[in-house]
């Protein structure tokens, strides 16, 4: 990756193959890899780690051990409650054109019994991307175990309110990057071929009640995981 205006090469990179529920990252790294770092991420993995206890601690300490203090953690999970929410409503197999998620079998929608706090395992299918078995993180559990460890929360956002945080703050900087990553989908408001409220649901809504044109793909029924 090289700087989009200089075109130099901003920083060194390592790319290290692992599973790190099972080794541990400063192992893995080269000799000449930095020992601490001030930003660490983890994008749409960390809850395939929750299948046990042992197994998230793990993966836990991994992507934080390296994280100098006063450095940063920065991560992507599903919507555990919300997944549960769309389950008990759906008998608990829930699909629409994008996604399906399917109940595991090791524990029960019934508001009467606890859902496990590892190992409640769902099936998650998501068009063109994933097809595997994944495990609900619930997220204070996360917070907790990170706050054992010396973490405090900064901020938690859903994709939705993220989205809007974001464009409120960076205005059209923020709107620039989403069209350069595709995250944005032209609509016109006058052409919707079938009723499109479920999928398009909020951007419908906003379309119809000004001179918007652009706006994000707004298929919350995915994106509130």
């Amino acid at each position: 990756m090289r700087d989009r205006k200089t075109r130099r090469l901003p920083f060194n990179a390592h790319f290290v193959q692992a599973d790190l529920i099972e080794v541990d990252l400063p192992d893995c790294l080269p000799k000449e890899a930095p020992k601490q770092f001030e930003i660490a991420s983890c994008q749409f993995a960390l809850h395939y780690a929750f299948r046990s206890e042992q197994s998230a601690r793990k993966m836990i300490e991994n992507c934080t051990k390296m994280i100098q203090v006063g450095g940063y953690f920065i991560g992507t999970i599903t919507n555990a409650s919300a997944i549960v929410q769309y389950l008990r409503k759906s008998d608990g197999n829930f699909s629409n054109r994008v996604c399906s998620v399917s109940l595991g079998n090791n524990f029960s929608l019934d508001e009467e019994s606890p859902i496990p706090l590892f190992g409640a395992e769902i099936r998650f299918r998501l068009e063109g991307v994933v097809d595997c078995p994944e495990y609900l993180c619930y997220f204070p559990l996360l917070q907790k175990i990170l706050e054992e460890i010396g973490f405090q929360l900064i901020y938690e956002y859903d994709f939705p309110d993220a989205i809007n945080n974001y464009l409120k703050e960076r205005g059209n900087e923020a709107i620039d990057l989403m069209q350069r990553m595709d995250a944005l989908e032209i609509l016109d408001k006058n052409k919707f071929s079938e009723p499109d409220e479920e999928e398009f649901g909020p951007a419908i809504t906003k379309l119809k009640s000004g001179n918007e044109e652009r706006v994000i793909l707004d298929r919350y029924s995915s994106v509130g995981f």
